[in-house]
C-alpha cells in the first residue's frame, strides 16, 4: 500500500503500476502453493512454512485487489473507468464513490458483525473501513489536483491579502481580529519586517487574563520554525506536506519575501474550486469525503 507521488499520465500507465502489486503476490502465492502441493510428503516443518506464506500472499493479493485507496484495486477501478470514459475527472468521480461506498460498507458491516457477536472479525472489519476512508482522502485529492488541465502552485492557492499585528498586539486583540477576519492564522511584524506567525492553536487556551497580559510575539512562531514553501511549489508538494506533517499553514517566500500564505482549511477549497471551474455540469465534481 502506497500513495501515488505523482499522478499518471495515461490509463494504461496507471493500471500496469496497479496491477503490478496484486500481480506479483498472485504469483508468488500461486508459487509457493505449487511448492506445498509438490513436497506434501516432505519435511512438514517445509510444508507449512510454504502453505502458510502462499496463502497469505494469495489473500494480500485480494486485500489489494479491494476497490478502495490507497489499494491498488481503487487504482485499478480508476485506470479502467478513465479508459472506458476517456475522461480523468469522471474516472475520479466514479472511484471516489465506488471507494466511499466500499469504505463505509466494510464500517456498517462491522457494525453487523460486531451486533451479530463476533466482536474479533467487526473490530477488524471497522478498522480497515475506518483506515480506507481515511487514506481516500489523500489519493482523491491527488487524483483531483491532477485532474485541473493547468500547473497548479502555491500562488494558486495562497492568500495574498494576509492580515498583520505588532509584536506588542495583546492576545485578546489578535483573537478578536481573527474572529473578525474569520482567519486561524496572523502574520507578526515591524516595520514590514516579518517576524513570525501566531495562529489559532497559540491562543485558544489561554485564560482571558492570559490573553491581556501575553502579546503576540510571546506566543508567536518564529519565521525560522514556520514551514516555508517557494512560490512555485506544485500543489501537489503542498498537499504532501500537509498531509505528513501537522502544520496548518504554510509560509509562501518569493526571492526571500513573504508573498502569502496558504492555510490548510482553505487550501483543500481551493483546489476544490479550480477544480469546480473547469468541469462542466455533466462530469461533475468529485465526492466530498
Amino acid at each position: 500500500i502506497s500513495h501515488l507521488s505523482k499522478p499518471p499520465r495515461t490509463a494504461r500507465e496507471e493500471f500496469e503500476i496497479a496491477a503490478a502489486g496484486p500481480g506479483i503476490s498472485l504469483l508468488l502465492g500461486g508459487l509457493l502453493v505449487l511448492g506445498w502441493f509438490f513436497s506434501r510428503d516432505g519435511n512438514e516443518q517445509v510444508t507449512a512454512i510454504l502453505a502458510y506464506l502462499g496463502i497469505a500472499n494469495l489473500l494480500l493479493a485480494v486485500f489489494n485487489s479491494l476497490p478502495g485507496f490507497p489499494l491498488a484495486g481503487g487504482r485499478l477501478l480508476h485506470s479502467i473507468a478513465w479508459k472506458t470514459t476517456n475522461s480523468f475527472r469522471r474516472a475520479t468521480r466514479i472511484a471516489s464513490r465506488v471507494a466511499f461506498a466500499f469504505s463505509w460498507g466494510l464500517i456498517i458491516g462491522g457494525g453487523v458483525v460486531i451486533f451479530l457477536g463476533w466482536l474479533g472479525a467487526g473490530i477488524w472489519a471497522i478498522l480497515v473501513g475506518w483506515f480506507l476512508l481515511r487514506s481516500s482522502r489523500h489519493e482523491l485529492r491527488t487524483l483531483q489536483i491532477a485532474g485541473i488541465n493547468e500547473v497548479v502552485t502555491a500562488q494558486n492557492v495562497m492568500e495574498k491579502d494576509f492580515i498583520t499585528v505588532t509584536p506588542g498586539t495583546p492576545i485578546s486583540q489578535v483573537a478578536e481580529t481573527m474572529t473578525a477576519n474569520n482567519t486561524s492564522v496572523l502574520i507578526v511584524a515591524l516595520d514590514e519586517r516579518v517576524l513570525g506567525l501566531i495562529t489559532e492553536r497559540e491562543v485558544r487556551f489561554l485564560s482571558s487574563s492570559d490573553r491581556q497580559q501575553s502579546s503576540a510575539q510571546s506566543v508567536m512562531k518564529s519565521r525560522d520554525d514556520a514551514i516555508v514553501v517557494d512560490l512555485n511549489t506544485s500543489a501537489l508538494d503542498v498537499l504532501n506536506i500537509f498531509e505528513s506533517s501537522r502544520v496548518s499553514e504554510l509560509v509562501v517566500l518569493n526571492e526571500g519575501q513573504l508573498v502569502g500564505l496558504i492555510e490548510k482549511q482553505y487550501f483543500f477549497q481551493r483546489i476544490k474550486n479550480l477544480d469546480s471551474s473547469e468541469n462542466s455540469p455533466s462530469q461533475g465534481t468529485l465526492t466530498n469525503f
